[in-house]
């Protein structure tokens, strides 16, 4: 019987000109995808940027502003966002429930989009101020009364009007600034949000002992224990709800500290963790929004931002309709309130 000889070098070689043929389609596909991904987060950006051109401010806006002998102009140059955190599992209008719920977490988060440099001011939800009620179902104004900040935004029946309210009586604590954005997030939100960045790590500043969590103790919240660390509260004394405040901008400073990294080595997961929070949040952010304010706090290679607290006085009355029931009350410090507004939204100038 005769051999037959092959020559398997020449079939070595065809098979390494088609493996080569292969891995370089399949480098090319990877890069378009990645320049792709990358356009489209640059789209995403201007367009951002653009929306936020152009907004007019908000009502009882002083442009010039003299205060302890010394002369500020508002910086045309701020963005701002209204972060509230609403008291409900859901999201729910009047009519599906008796209450649409309350904004018991409120924060602006000021950008200046010349400098980059962001800051929060972090609002007591007890602060006495004016604001507007309506007929229900309508968005017609019945009357102006003062209540708790909080409630602004039950006033407005749990739907897009609620989150207007809440955001210009915001505004009109803060004497008038601009706050274009809102974002309103419900009580799931807090722990889908929380576990979709692996769990938020922290040093508790204080004993819960329902969720294990000792004073601090470095922990990793997660799940549930997330939200019953940021809404926990003395309910006997009313300083117990500036001390809730204060583990809330400790949450979110860290919540912000783990995510950011995590934004800058891969640009999905701003889009991820974004359609993760349109599940549980009403917003008037899109995605190109989120982009572009997402990209002025991360310019700089990492995300800080100075944190304001309001000084005031809490104090308790009694309700007129029940018997010994008291509500807290918290009556701001007016300047330390105008040197916090002064200090985020304007520049010194003369």
């Amino acid at each position: 019987m005769k051999k037959i000889r092959t020559s398997t070098k020449a079939g070595d070689n065809r098979l390494l000109k088609v493996l080569k043929r292969i891995l370089l389609a399949v480098f090319i596909i990877f890069l378009c995808v990645v320049i792709a991904g990358i356009g489209v987060f640059e789209y995403l950006k201007v367009q951002g940027r653009n929306a936020s051109q152009g907004i007019a401010v908000g009502d009882g806006y002083t442009e010039i502003i003299e205060y302890d002998g010394k002369k500020y102009k508002y910086n045309e140059n701020m963005v701002s966002v209204a972060f509230l955190g609403i008291d409900q599992n859901e999201l729910v209008e009047l009519g599906e429930k008796d209450f649409a719920g309350a904004s018991d977490a409120m924060m602006v988060v000021a950008i200046d989009t010349k400098t980059k440099k962001a800051r929060v001011i972090a609002l007591p939800r007890e602060i006495m101020t004016e604001m507007n009620t309506f007929y229900e179902g309508s968005e017609e104004i019945r009357s102006q009364e003062t209540h708790q900040l909080y409630l602004a935004y039950s006033y407005g029946g749990g739907g897009e009007l609620s989150c207007r309210n809440a955001v210009e009586t915001i505004s009109r604590v803060l004497y008038g600034v601009n706050i274009p954005y809102y974002y309103a997030l419900d009580l799931d939100g807090i722990s889908a949000l929380n576990d979709a960045i692996g769990g938020v790590v922290l040093k508790p500043k204080c004993d819960i002992p329902s969720i294990d969590v000792q004073k601090d103790k470095v922990t990793t919240l997660k799940g549930k224990a997330s939200e019953t660390y940021v809404r926990t509260r003395d309910g006997v004394r009313a300083e117990g709800s500036l001390e809730r405040l204060d583990r809330q901008v400790q949450y979110v400073e860290s919540f912000v500290s783990q995510v950011a990294p995590a934004i800058m080595t891969d640009i999905t997961k701003l889009y991820s963790l974004y359609n993760v929070g349109a599940q549980y949040s009403k917003t008037n952010l899109d995605s190109s929004d989120a982009a572009y304010l997402a990209s002025l706090l991360m310019s700089g290679g990492s995300v800080t931002f100075d944190t304001y607290t309001i000084d005031g006085e809490m104090t308790t009355y009694e309700d007129e309709a029940l018997e010994n029931t008291y509500h807290a009350a918290f009556y701001p410090n007016e300047d330390s309130l105008m040197q916090t507004v002064l200090d985020v939204f304007y520049i010194r100038i003369g």
